[in-house]
């Protein structure tokens, strides 16, 4: 009898071991492929997110209980991209690199532009129970592609106005004719 007792003791300690490592792991693999995890309830309201949030200069604990739509201050520039996640989520369907601009009044940084992924999770009879997700800060990539396609826009219309000038330019022929050159 004290044999089985110590079997069943070493056997959940085994098991207890094994859980907490596996805890460890998938709090790892969450932490390094996102900067913050969030789960929203069946409202699609945030339930949930982790306090890494705080690093990027935004307030976990005043998000909690609104929705991304509430969050964003970017709706009125694109609600075709807004429609379209709502539409999505109300299928339930996953959502993958959904990108948008949020930021509260009196938060560290505002205009934070995020790209969040999220699952749809369903309890064992398959009650839709909300989504959770991770989220990213990327910010600066957005800035550098605006700033890319500043330069871009610039370059081009300089070279524009050289190649307009070039046509334009009057050259004087030793004949006595007005001629333009082309390059």
């Amino acid at each position: 009898s004290d044999v089985c007792s110590s079997d069943l003791v070493t056997e959940a300690k085994v098991a207890e071991d094994a859980l907490r490592l596996s805890e460890a792991r998938l709090r790892d693999y969450a932490e390094t492929a996102s900067d913050w995890y969030w789960e929203t309830g069946p409202d699609d309201r945030f339930t949930f997110l982790s306090s890494r949030l705080k690093s990027f200069g935004m307030d976990n604990t005043a998000r909690l209980g609104k929705t991304r739509r509430e969050l964003a201050s970017d709706v009125d520039e694109d609600p075709a991209k807004w429609d379209e996640i709502e539409a999505l989520v109300a299928r339930r369907e996953p959502f993958r690199d959904f990108v948008y601009r949020t930021g509260l009044p009196g938060e560290e940084r505002v205009g934070v532009y995020c790209s969040v992924s999220g699952k749809p999770v369903f309890d064992a009879v398959g009650n839709f129970l909300g989504y959770r997700g991770t989220a990213r800060d990327v910010t600066a990539v957005i800035q550098a592609e605006e700033k890319l396609r500043e330069a871009k826009t610039t370059a081009e219309t300089a070279s524009a106005a050289k190649t307009s000038d070039r046509k334009s330019t009057r050259l004087n022929s030793s004949h006595g004719y007005i001629s333009y050159a082309v390059f």
